[in-house]
């Protein structure tokens, strides 16, 4: 009776190490999937990083090596390639802080454009932002933003004053100069007064 009651109590004790041992695989495995999904998830945000910041870093290196120190216009062109630089790391933060997030706080989108207004202020252009609303859709923020890189980068060297208004997904901006090249699709202007109106409305996903 002793001898049968000592061969349960190893069979139970076998038992036990191969239920604990099958518990440590599954947390295990979990773990693992958990990791795999951290791992997918962030490779969808730098594939999307790289799929809207890479045309902006190509206009870049084209930039640099139109660039010559003795060009007359040296300084100037240095300080549109800044602006550029500025879009681009502000653009790729945004992509970056915006997964999981539903809105994205007024003073973090304004943080992206102040950082475009020193640059333009270099350009000799002064730059006023009006922010309607406390907080933004996170799929619109870097439509607004591109819109406004874009408006801003082509605008005439005799440019002084861009005046920004967001009013949710909605963007319009005051210019005393016109765009010099051709707009995005998606983004208007007008003229009235010797004053030029653009406006522009972003789209889901933040397309332009």
């Amino acid at each position: 009776m002793e001898s049968e009651l000592h061969r349960l109590n190893e069979k139970l004790r076998d038992a036990n190490e191969l239920i604990e041992s099958e518990n440590d695989l599954i947390q295990a495995e979990n773990e693992l999937k958990a990791k795999q999904a951290q791992v997918n998830s962030r490779n969808l945000i730098y594939a999307r990083i790289a799929e809207k910041m890479l045309p902006y870093h190509r206009r870049a290196l084209c930039m640099i090596d139109e660039m010559e120190k003795d060009d007359e216009g040296f300084e100037r062109k240095l300080a549109r390639l800044n602006l550029l630089n500025a879009y681009i790391k502000r653009g790729t933060n945004l992509l970056l802080t915006d997964e999981g997030k539903e809105y994205i706080s007024k003073e973090e989108l304004k943080g992206a454009f102040d950082e475009l207004s020193i640059y333009l202020n270099y350009l000799g252009i002064q730059t006023n932002i009006k922010m309607i609303g406390n907080v933004f859709d996170r799929t619109d923020a870097l439509g607004l933003f591109t819109a406004v890189y874009e408006i801003a980068s082509r605008l005439s060297d005799e440019s002084t004053m861009l005046q920004i208004v967001i009013d949710g997904r909605s963007l319009r901006i005051t210019s005393d100069g016109n765009a010099v090249s051709e707009l995005p699709d998606g983004i208007t202007v007008e003229e009235s007064g010797g004053l030029y109106f653009f406006g522009f409305t972003a789209e889901e996903g933040g397309a332009l």
